[in-house]
Protein backbone atom coordinates (compact mmCIF):
# COMPACT_ATOMS: atom_id res chain seq x y z
CA UNK A 1 0.00 0.00 0.00
CA UNK A 2 1.66 3.65 -0.59
CA UNK A 3 1.79 6.27 1.14
CA UNK A 4 1.13 8.98 -0.98
CA UNK A 5 -0.31 9.46 -4.12
CA UNK A 6 -1.49 12.69 -6.64
CA UNK A 7 -4.57 12.51 -9.02
CA UNK A 8 -4.09 15.47 -11.90
CA UNK A 9 -7.04 15.96 -13.45
CA UNK A 10 -9.41 15.24 -10.21
CA UNK A 11 -12.60 16.19 -11.88
CA UNK A 12 -15.64 15.93 -9.55
CA UNK A 13 -13.73 13.03 -7.38
CA UNK A 14 -15.29 10.02 -8.13
CA UNK A 15 -11.59 8.35 -9.02
CA UNK A 16 -10.41 10.18 -6.04
CA UNK A 17 -12.81 8.41 -3.55
CA UNK A 18 -11.08 4.96 -5.04
CA UNK A 19 -8.01 5.95 -4.02
CA UNK A 20 -8.27 6.58 -0.31
CA UNK A 21 -9.18 3.32 0.06
CA UNK A 22 -5.88 1.80 -1.33
CA UNK A 23 -3.35 4.89 -0.09
CA UNK A 24 -2.34 6.36 2.90
CA UNK A 25 -2.50 9.80 1.57
CA UNK A 26 -4.23 11.11 -1.40
CA UNK A 27 -4.04 14.52 -2.66
CA UNK A 28 -5.25 15.48 -5.64
CA UNK A 29 -5.58 18.80 -8.29
CA UNK A 30 -7.74 19.69 -10.99
CA UNK A 31 -7.73 22.57 -13.19
CA UNK A 32 -11.90 23.67 -12.66
CA UNK A 33 -12.55 25.68 -9.86
CA UNK A 34 -15.83 24.07 -10.10
CA UNK A 35 -14.52 20.45 -10.50
CA UNK A 36 -12.24 20.58 -7.63
CA UNK A 37 -15.12 21.70 -5.37
CA UNK A 38 -17.59 19.25 -6.20
CA UNK A 39 -14.44 16.67 -5.42
CA UNK A 40 -14.07 18.10 -2.09
CA UNK A 41 -17.51 17.61 -0.95
CA UNK A 42 -16.85 14.15 -1.81
CA UNK A 43 -13.77 13.93 -0.65
CA UNK A 44 -13.35 15.83 2.63
CA UNK A 45 -10.36 14.09 3.76
CA UNK A 46 -8.61 15.04 0.65
CA UNK A 47 -6.51 17.99 -0.06
CA UNK A 48 -7.57 18.96 -3.13
CA UNK A 49 -5.93 22.37 -5.14
CA UNK A 50 -6.85 24.59 -8.03
CA UNK A 51 -4.23 24.21 -10.67
CA UNK A 52 -2.75 23.21 -13.71
CA UNK A 53 -0.53 20.23 -14.13
CA UNK A 54 1.91 22.37 -15.93
CA UNK A 55 2.28 24.00 -12.64
CA UNK A 56 1.59 21.49 -9.64
CA UNK A 57 1.20 23.27 -6.56
CA UNK A 58 2.93 20.91 -4.14
CA UNK A 59 6.57 20.13 -3.32
CA UNK A 60 9.25 18.40 -4.88
CA UNK A 61 9.91 14.42 -4.35
CA UNK A 62 6.44 14.67 -1.93
CA UNK A 63 4.49 11.26 -3.76
CA UNK A 64 5.09 7.69 -4.42
CA UNK A 65 2.55 7.70 -6.98
CA UNK A 66 1.06 10.30 -9.54
CA UNK A 67 -2.11 8.82 -11.70
CA UNK A 68 -3.98 10.78 -14.25
CA UNK A 69 -7.12 9.43 -16.03
CA UNK A 70 -8.51 10.67 -18.95
CA UNK A 71 -6.99 13.96 -18.67
CA UNK A 72 -3.30 13.93 -20.18
CA UNK A 73 -4.77 13.90 -23.42
CA UNK A 74 -5.92 17.32 -22.72
CA UNK A 75 -3.02 18.80 -21.63
CA UNK A 76 -1.55 21.49 -23.97
CA UNK A 77 2.14 21.69 -22.53
CA UNK A 78 2.68 17.72 -21.51
CA UNK A 79 6.72 18.39 -21.99
CA UNK A 80 5.87 20.90 -19.31
CA UNK A 81 3.78 18.79 -17.30
CA UNK A 82 5.78 15.61 -17.18
CA UNK A 83 8.90 17.51 -16.15
CA UNK A 84 6.46 19.06 -12.95
CA UNK A 85 5.53 15.32 -12.56
CA UNK A 86 9.19 14.35 -12.10
CA UNK A 87 9.54 17.10 -9.95
CA UNK A 88 6.97 16.03 -7.53
CA UNK A 89 7.66 11.87 -7.74
CA UNK A 90 10.31 10.70 -5.35
CA UNK A 91 12.74 8.55 -6.56
CA UNK A 92 11.82 5.36 -8.45
CA UNK A 93 8.52 7.30 -8.15
CA UNK A 94 5.46 5.61 -10.08
CA UNK A 95 3.12 7.47 -13.23
CA UNK A 96 0.44 5.60 -13.98
CA UNK A 97 -1.94 7.39 -17.45
CA UNK A 98 -5.20 5.62 -18.48
CA UNK A 99 -5.92 7.85 -21.91
CA UNK A 100 -8.74 7.27 -24.33
CA UNK A 101 -7.50 5.17 -27.26
CA UNK A 102 -8.28 7.35 -30.20
CA UNK A 103 -7.72 4.15 -32.41
CA UNK A 104 -10.95 2.59 -31.36
CA UNK A 105 -13.58 2.87 -33.45
CA UNK A 106 -16.42 3.84 -30.80
CA UNK A 107 -14.37 7.64 -30.60
CA UNK A 108 -15.08 7.93 -34.05
CA UNK A 109 -18.23 7.01 -34.33
CA UNK A 110 -19.17 9.98 -31.08
CA UNK A 111 -17.00 12.08 -33.38
CA UNK A 112 -19.43 11.84 -36.49
CA UNK A 113 -22.79 11.48 -34.30
CA UNK A 114 -23.04 14.06 -31.27
CA UNK A 115 -20.18 13.96 -29.13
CA UNK A 116 -19.55 17.66 -29.38
CA UNK A 117 -16.27 17.94 -26.77
CA UNK A 118 -14.54 15.19 -28.51
CA UNK A 119 -14.24 17.59 -31.70
CA UNK A 120 -12.80 20.31 -29.54
CA UNK A 121 -10.29 17.99 -28.63
CA UNK A 122 -9.94 16.00 -31.60
CA UNK A 123 -6.02 17.17 -32.67
CA UNK A 124 -4.78 16.66 -29.01
CA UNK A 125 -6.57 13.02 -28.90
CA UNK A 126 -4.72 12.24 -31.88
CA UNK A 127 -1.25 11.95 -29.16
CA UNK A 128 -3.40 8.89 -27.77
CA UNK A 129 -2.14 6.19 -28.42
CA UNK A 130 -0.08 3.42 -26.49
CA UNK A 131 2.99 3.68 -29.40
CA UNK A 132 2.21 8.49 -28.89
CA UNK A 133 2.51 8.20 -25.27
CA UNK A 134 5.32 5.66 -24.63
CA UNK A 135 7.59 7.67 -27.02
CA UNK A 136 6.40 10.76 -25.25
CA UNK A 137 7.33 9.20 -21.90
CA UNK A 138 10.46 7.94 -22.76
CA UNK A 139 11.54 11.38 -24.45
CA UNK A 140 10.34 13.14 -20.72
CA UNK A 141 12.83 11.34 -18.50
CA UNK A 142 10.18 8.61 -17.67
CA UNK A 143 11.06 4.45 -17.73
CA UNK A 144 8.10 3.11 -19.51
CA UNK A 145 7.04 -0.29 -17.86
CA UNK A 146 4.04 -1.56 -19.79
CA UNK A 147 1.69 0.97 -22.09
CA UNK A 148 -0.92 -1.33 -24.09
CA UNK A 149 -4.74 -0.78 -25.17
CA UNK A 150 -7.43 -2.22 -23.81
CA UNK A 151 -11.10 -1.88 -22.16
CA UNK A 152 -14.25 -2.21 -23.83
CA UNK A 153 -16.68 -0.87 -21.02
CA UNK A 154 -18.42 1.70 -21.78
CA UNK A 155 -19.57 4.74 -19.72
CA UNK A 156 -22.47 5.00 -17.78
CA UNK A 157 -23.52 1.33 -17.50
CA UNK A 158 -25.61 -0.18 -14.73
CA UNK A 159 -23.35 -1.73 -12.18
CA UNK A 160 -25.53 -5.08 -12.31
CA UNK A 161 -25.15 -5.59 -16.57
CA UNK A 162 -21.47 -4.54 -16.36
CA UNK A 163 -21.04 -7.16 -13.95
CA UNK A 164 -23.05 -9.51 -15.95
CA UNK A 165 -22.36 -8.92 -19.71
CA UNK A 166 -19.79 -6.40 -20.52
CA UNK A 167 -17.17 -6.94 -17.77
CA UNK A 168 -17.32 -10.50 -19.11
CA UNK A 169 -17.31 -9.70 -22.96
CA UNK A 170 -14.62 -7.30 -22.17
CA UNK A 171 -12.41 -9.91 -20.87
CA UNK A 172 -13.02 -12.52 -23.42
CA UNK A 173 -12.09 -10.20 -26.49
CA UNK A 174 -9.40 -8.36 -24.42
CA UNK A 175 -7.48 -11.56 -25.10
CA UNK A 176 -7.20 -11.03 -28.90
CA UNK A 177 -4.71 -9.15 -29.84
CA UNK A 178 -6.56 -7.06 -32.55
CA UNK A 179 -9.50 -5.96 -30.26
CA UNK A 180 -7.02 -5.13 -27.65
CA UNK A 181 -5.43 -2.87 -29.71
CA UNK A 182 -8.92 -1.23 -31.07
CA UNK A 183 -9.77 -0.85 -27.23
CA UNK A 184 -11.29 2.20 -25.77
CA UNK A 185 -8.11 2.71 -23.31
CA UNK A 186 -4.43 3.14 -23.04
CA UNK A 187 -2.78 1.96 -19.67
CA UNK A 188 0.87 3.40 -19.48
CA UNK A 189 2.75 2.68 -16.08
CA UNK A 190 6.25 3.91 -15.51
CA UNK A 191 8.98 5.40 -13.40
CA UNK A 192 11.22 8.06 -13.53
CA UNK A 193 14.42 7.18 -15.22
CA UNK A 194 17.18 7.86 -13.88
CA UNK A 195 20.33 9.64 -15.80
CA UNK A 196 19.64 12.05 -18.67
CA UNK A 197 16.71 12.78 -20.94
CA UNK A 198 16.95 11.74 -24.65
Amino acid sequence: RMDKILEIGCGTGVFTQVFTTLCRRVSAVDLSPKMAAEARKRNPNVEIHVGSAEHIPFKSQRFDAVVCISAFCYIINQQRALMEIRRVLKPNGKLLLIEPNILCPAYWIMYFTRHRRLKLFLRRLFRSTPTTLRRTLEDNGFQVQECRAGNFVPHGVGKLRSWFFFIPLDWTIGKLPLFRALGMRVFCAAIVAKGKLR
